[in-house]
């Protein structure tokens, strides 16, 4: 990772390190069940949030780190239901999703938007979690849909064909650390479900350019604050998990080239800040995606609903 992007965003490599190890040490002690005397629901998801944060952070000293601790958070947000956690997993470790458990998550999102899975083949009595009931999570869900390769094309077809005609393209509840229209990200989603190459490079400049705005307007009011923003207390994320996310998976469908000239006169590479933000999303899309393509054509081992292989793997070493 280059050593610039602190400079550039005012910061120090040492301060954000020390950020990224209390988020991640505070994450630890979450799922200790230290906090409350027992673990449970809540402190995994305090775990997953305080992860969250470390990832965020990290992306800008540590792309593999950023990856691995998104991982960890996502698996745990994935695992209470919500759309985000699939999203993170699809977006950041495409071979931690199997192709059934995406085609399970897809279903239930379908059920959500009041059309039935009787095209999916999955069960109709597949059970909704209480969290996919918000159209944020629903917004991120089809964004993990739109990350995943391995979709089918029927499954594909008939999301696109729900999606297009949810009130949900049209929302304007906010969505994300940005507070945007959730409209941006549906829309986002959508074209790169339709893989529609000249569609795609118009509907995301837009969203894009959307994006990198209300990034740069939220960055410099928190660099107002010199105390807080060279401490890293800022109420702000600096490595946007979302706005570097939509840049992985469009260079995972369409290429960086295309993904470059999609972003090309936007704020997103017209303002220093954003500027800084777009490379650290490159960065990021070359560490996630060297992975072993083949695995993504085929089946991984399902993980059970209790979290498959443990606790441990929320620990693993770094890839």
């Amino acid at each position: 990772m280059s050593a610039r992007h602190p400079a550039a965003l005012g910061l120090t490599a040492d301060r954000i390190d020390t950020t990224v190890t209390f988020w991640e040490s505070y994450a630890r002690l979450a799922l200790s069940g230290e906090i409350r005397g027992n673990r449970s629901d809540l402190d995994e998801l305090e775990a997953a949030s305080a992860l969250r944060r470390a990832g965020q952070w990290a992306m800008i000293t540590d792309a593999a780190r950023a990856t691995n601790l998104l991982t960890r958070s996502g698996t745990l947000w994935h695992r209470h239901g919500h759309g985000f956690g699939t999203f993170l997993l699809a977006t950041y470790a495409p071979t931690e999703l199997s192709r059934t458990q995406m085609s399970e998550r897809v279903a239930q999102l379908l059920r959500v938007l009041d059309r039935g899975p009787a095209a999916t083949g999955v069960q109709q009595d597949a059970a909704v979690p209480d969290a996919l009931q918000y159209p944020q999570q629903q917004a991120y869900l089809l964004m993990a849909a739109a990350a995943d390769p391995r979709l089918g094309d029927g499954q594909r077809a008939e999301l696109v064909a729900v999606a297009s005609e949810a009130w949900q393209r049209g929302g304007t509840a906010p969505i994300g650390a940005l507070g945007v229209p959730l409209r941006l990200y549906w829309t986002a989603a959508l074209s790169l479900l339709q893989r529609d190459r000249d569609a795609a490079a118009q509907a995301l400049s837009r969203s894009f350019g959307s994006l990198a705005t209300a990034y740069n307007e939220a960055i410099e009011s928190a660099m107002a604050n010199t105390y807080l923003w060279q401490h890293t207390t800022s109420e702000v994320d600096v490595g946007n998990v979302d706005l570097v996310g939509l840049t992985v998976i469009t260079a995972r469908q369409h290429g960086t080239a295309f993904t470059r000239e999609v972003v090309r006169g936007t704020a997103f590479v017209e303002s220093p800040i954003s500027r800084a933000c777009f490379e650290i999303a490159t960065e990021m899309a070359d560490v996630v995606d060297d992975r072993p393509r083949e695995r993504w054509s085929t089946d991984i081992a399902h993980r059970s609903d209790d979290g498959g292989d443990g606790d441990e793997s929320l620990w693993r070493p770094e890839r």
